[in-house]
């Protein structure tokens, strides 16, 4: 269109007419409001968007929960200190307070023979189970210590260990039948020529000051060798993934001890709570909350991990005038990437994807499948080319990916066991893992 004809220009000056001064207004507008885009208006939607965003990471950081769970058999951890409980070395006594009667019983050995863990309402018990054995090694009664299990949370790693403390404070429980078994004992062990004038309750008696005897034994010089001696060996330590853990609770939920990590990472979403759990003897799961994937996955975009900057056509680039954002929504396809610019062209794009990942050669590899272009905002020119670009499908495969490589340390699985089987899902990320050297046949 000429503008000089609008104007009416000619070599006498400008002449304006009235309708073509009205048209020339709207154009002029309409001028204005195209240089001033990012300025506000749809910039102004989209910065708001922004920062609606940011303001719901923060608000993520008070809602209560936590975002990692290991789950470990209780069989599992019980073989473990089972095995460091059997090297206990046996400790010998006498009854040196029964007069002649002890001379004739000679030396009694105790030696470890049992160790589980039971869940006491919650509370993680240890009960150590012995044999006190005879001179000639034949097993006279049994008796039990129970102890508190005890656990330590570092940044790295949880121990769970029997403390000395709580070893000794839960005593001694001799068996029942113990009393029986030494007053057979006894009898055997007298000389006839003596037992033929020994009156039975005497013997009876022997064997009840006998139990006594032990009780008092073990208080002097037994119970702090073997409880110092179990909490050397009764000692398991599991590794955590390297995350900046916070909180710590253990809880029992089936057979499994239930770990419960809290991060400093806030999310809006953390894992839900599980009513029934049932492993084998052998298997290990580790849950990961998807908010947590997406909170370390923007913590990789501020550290570089991650392109901070994209440009119109989706590709990563450092003078590109989209930046994004990740979040996690339980929902069909959960994980969301935000991009927003606030440059040249104002607009807000919105994808969703379902995360897959697969285990190839002990890592986890990532694809995205039911991928979304769920919203975009912007120039009609660009929503329209939007759809037709599958370079953002790529970005957000690529971020899922790293986002994944940072909670996994870099494709290094959370614990250090052989992967059996990675899943996504509206909650986020669950492993199962066995032992190193005992996978599933």
């Amino acid at each position: 269109m000429n503008l000089s004809v609008i104007l009416g220009l000619n070599q006498g000056g400008p002449v304006l007419h009235p309708k073509k001064s009205f048209l020339l207004l709207l154009l002029l507008s309409a001028a204005v409001l195209s240089q001033a885009s990012c300025r506000g208006g749809p910039c102004e939607r989209v910065r708001a968007d922004k920062l609606s965003f940011e303001s719901r990471q923060g608000v993520a950081s008070l809602t209560p929960g936590y975002q990692v769970e290991a789950l470990v058999p209780l069989e599992l951890l019980q073989d473990q200190m089972r095995k460091a409980f059997m090297q206990f070395r046996e400790f010998s006594f006498q009854f040196n307070t029964l007069g002649q009667v002890g001379k004739f019983l000679g030396t009694f050995k105790l030696h470890p023979h049992q160790l589980a863990l039971v869940n006491d309402n919650g509370q993680l018990m240890v009960a150590t189970d012995f044999v006190v054995k005879d001179h000639q090694n034949n097993s006279l009664f049994n008796m039990g210590v129970q102890s508190a299990v005890m656990h330590a949370f570092e940044k790295d790693h949880v121990r769970f260990a029997v403390t000395p403390d709580a070893f000794r404070v839960m005593g001694v429980v001799i068996d029942e039948a113990a009393v029986g078994m030494l007053i057979s004992h006894f009898r055997a062990q007298i000389p006839p020529t003596i037992a033929a004038f020994l009156p039975g309750y005497l013997v009876n008696e022997a064997a009840g000051l006998a139990i006594k005897e032990f009780k008092k034994i073990w208080a002097r010089d037994i119970e702090s060798k073997v409880a110092q001696a179990v909490a050397q060996h009764a000692s398991v330590q599991v590794k955590l993934p390297p995350l900046p853990f916070s909180g710590f609770n253990l809880a029992a939920i089936g057979n499994a001890l239930s770990l419960q990590l809290t991060t400093q990472a806030g999310t809006q979403h953390p894992l839900a709570p599980l009513s029934a759990v049932n492993l084998a003897s052998d298997e290990i799961k580790v849950r990961m909350s998807g908010g947590l994937l997406a909170a370390l996955g923007n913590q990789a975009i501020q550290e570089g991990l991650i392109p901070a900057r994209y440009n119109t056509q989706g590709q990563a680039d450092p003078e590109g005038s989209f930046v994004p954002g990740l979040s996690w929504t339980p929902s069909e396809r959960p994980f969301q990437l935000m991009l927003w610019s606030e440059g040249d062209v104002c607009a807000r794009v919105h994808l969703s994807a379902l995360p897959q990942v697969a285990i190839v050669d002990s890592n986890a590899v990532v694809s995205i499948e039911n991928d979304n272009i769920e919203e975009v905002w912007g120039p009609w020119w660009f929503e329209a080319g939007m759809h037709a670009f599958e370079v953002w499908q790529k970005t957000a495969e690529q971020s899922t990916d790293l986002a994944l490589k940072v909670a996994l340390a870099q494709n290094q699985l959370p614990l250090p066991l052989t992967p059996t089987n990675l899943t996504f899902g509206p909650g986020g990320l669950e492993a199962s893992m066995v032992l190193a050297g005992q996978e599933k046949r």
